[in-house]
């Protein structure tokens, strides 16, 4: 991918839902524009450093995508800017605050349901209350002409070579939040699933074998760390080295826990009629299989993750990318 179009890649995710493809075609045009009035003038086409010049000169993706928004009341348009821009933070923010909250009170005994239903409200009511906040203060800098440039750090060279190769999907982090909510919760014994299983009107108890106990809270502080990481991804989408070397960590101790899980006697304990041997049999087989298909299909989840990882670490630096030599 050409470093013009990892550019533009990196403008479309700061762009409003609409009319994406018309401002990016936009965009692309009045760059390939200025990328031929230079070539003209030089005689020879673009090199990678010329093309960060330009891309300098268009600023941040942030800040280019920032002059397509509407001018808002009370706010001109660089300000409208920075007040779009800063409406997906500050969501991502308060979903992560009032997330956490929600995870303390289930750990402190509340209703899990009671928990989301009251953190939603909280968090619904802030959402609210900072987009007043941040019109104000928006709206008073305008009045005070005070300009800032908050993306002045920015180089072209920082641009993925594949953006979307690096892009975590946020529903895939949404997912991974509740079901990382649940877990914790059910693990420490906040919630309750059912573990009666009625067959041929008899009822057989299943619960955890003592082979658990020694990961206890090995598992638990990995569900915690996972959780956390999940609400960093939701916040900030983007794979990078440090993230994928601490996932290289987490994954390979799940997989040693994994592996010793599979290698137990039992792992459930199954409990029932003493007079239905064939059926209470039937159950405790069965219901091994079920976790030993579930932890097997952990590992491979696990394998695929860690390759994932090390093709990231190994492959070349971000920044290093080259550039087309002609655009057009």
């Amino acid at each position: 991918m050409s470093l013009l179009d990892s550019y533009l890649e990196a403008v479309r995710s700061y762009l409003p839902p609409t009319a994406k493809d018309d401002i990016i075609e936009e965009l692309r045009d009045e760059l390939r524009s200025q990328a031929e009035a230079w070539e003209q003038q030089r005689g020879e086409p673009l090199s990678e450093q010329d093309w960060h010049k330009l891309l300098l000169q268009a600023g941040h993706p942030a800040s280019a995508a920032a002059k397509f928004y509407e001018a808002e009341p009370l706010l001109g348009n660089h300000m409208s800017g920075l007040f779009w821009l800063a409406l997906k933070p500050l969501a991502y923010v308060l979903i992560g605050i009032y997330t956490a909250i929600a995870v303390f009170n289930v750990f402190g005994g509340q209703n899990l349901i009671q928990a989301i239903i009251q953190g939603a409200s909280q968090a619904s009511w802030a959402f609210v209350f900072g987009i007043g906040a941040l019109v104000l203060t928006l709206a008073v800098l305008e009045r005070q002409q005070i300009r800032f440039n908050v993306f002045g750090h920015w180089h072209p060279s920082r641009l993925p070579r594949d953006p979307k190769r690096y892009v975590i999907a946020r529903s895939e982090s949404m997912f991974e939040i509740i079901f990382g909510v649940i877990f914790i919760a059910w693990w420490l014994g906040r919630i309750e699933f059912m573990n009666m299983f009625p067959i041929d009107h008899l009822e057989f108890d299943v619960s955890l074998s003592t082979a658990w106990h020694p990961y206890f809270y090995p598992i638990l502080v990995l569900s915690i760390i996972e959780l956390g990481a999940a609400l960093i991804n939701f916040a900030h989408p983007v794979r990078t080295r440090i993230k994928a070397i601490a996932r290289l960590a987490v994954s390979a101790v799940t997989l040693f826990i994994a592996y010793q899980l599979l290698m137990a006697d039992a792992l459930l304990t199954v409990t029932g009629p003493t007079d239905a041997v064939e059926n209470f049999t039937r159950v405790n087989y069965w219901m091994e299989r079920s976790v030993d298909f579930i932890l097997v299909a952990i590992v491979v989840v696990y394998l695929f993750e860690i390759g994932s990882d090390l093709r990231l670490l190994l492959s070349k630096p971000f920044g290093r990318m080259s550039a087309e030599k002609s655009q057009a």
